[in-house]
């Protein structure tokens, strides 16, 4: 099962909101049907995945970065994404880049939110330096 929350823009909050709202839904039916959902305290949602344990989840944001794009800049993008602990591709269309968190276990899904936004800002920072 994967519960997918997206929208235009850079409004985090509304966006995580949309999906808590949505995993609760989902939960309080599952309890409603008499479902379990695999969960321990120490791991966290067991899936068939194990890359994926832990959390479970994912934030992954598109961004439009020219500057990146191009050769000379492309490797301090790489290393500043490895450095934050995020997951960069670059998408076959563009100048667009899929960038995602890789962490899920140890950590909360507000951390999670919290250190996507925070380096996304900063990649865009430095991308509009790139500019200048």
């Amino acid at each position: 099962m994967k519960l997918i929350s997206s929208e235009s823009g850079a409004n985090f909050k509304s966006t995580f909101k949309r999906l808590c709202d949505l995993s609760d839904a989902f939960e309080q039916g599952a309890k409603t049907e008499k479902l379990t959902i695999a969960k321990t305290d120490n791991l966290g949602y067991l899936t068939s995945s194990p890359g994926i344990i832990g959390t479970g989840f994912k934030v992954k944001v598109i961004l439009k970065l020219p500057m990146f794009s191009q050769d000379v800049h492309k490797k301090k993008l790489i290393a500043l994404c490895q450095k934050k602990e995020l997951s960069i591709k670059k998408l076959p269309v563009g100048d667009n880049w899929d960038v995602s968190n890789y962490k899920t276990i140890g950590v909360t899904e507000v951390d999670i939110v919290n250190s996507v936004a925070s380096s996304v800002a900063e990649i865009l920072k430095i991308e509009n330096n790139l500019h200048r």
